[in-house]
């Protein structure tokens, strides 16, 4: 799961990767669901993991299915604003993070962005407010 976090400035908060495949490469910031954990549970994690900071999730923005060559993974992309806390890079998993306006994320060559057509893509649908309510996400424990 990723968030597009957002900010009262026109900001979207990107990380650089870290990862030695993917260094420095733009990408929404998130993670993946430990065993048992919630959706939003698990995003809130990531985020307090990867930033350093508490968020409020707003809403669905779209759930994409990426086939690679041996993998294949589902991505949940929240529409997100930081609630508490100071978003920092956590230097073990982000290179460094990044507040950028739609223009300069339009305009960045697609090389530089892990999954470009998805983080593009999700941002401009986030700006727009083409987001899903919460209670579209429904979890069976």
């Amino acid at each position: 799961m990723s968030a597009v976090i957002t900010n009262n400035e026109g900001g979207i908060l990107l990380v650089r990767e870290k990862k030695d495949v993917v260094f420095k490469m733009y990408n929404l910031p998130g993670g993946h669901l430990n065993p048992g954990e919630k959706v939003i549970d698990g995003l809130r994690r990531e985020m307090r993991e990867e930033l350093g900071c508490e968020i409020q999730v707003r809403g669905v923005v779209a759930v994409y299915s990426i086939l690679e060559e041996e993998s294949h993974y589902i991505n949940f992309v929240f529409s997100a604003r930081v609630s508490e806390g100071v978003p920092r890079a956590n230097t073990q998993e982000i290179h460094s993070i990044e507040w950028r306006a739609l223009d300069y994320i339009e305009q960045v060559s697609e090389k530089e962005i892990l999954y470009p057509h998805k983080l593009k893509e999700a941002v401009s649908r986030c700006l727009s407010g083409a987001v899903y309510p919460l209670d579209i996400l429904i979890e069976m424990f």
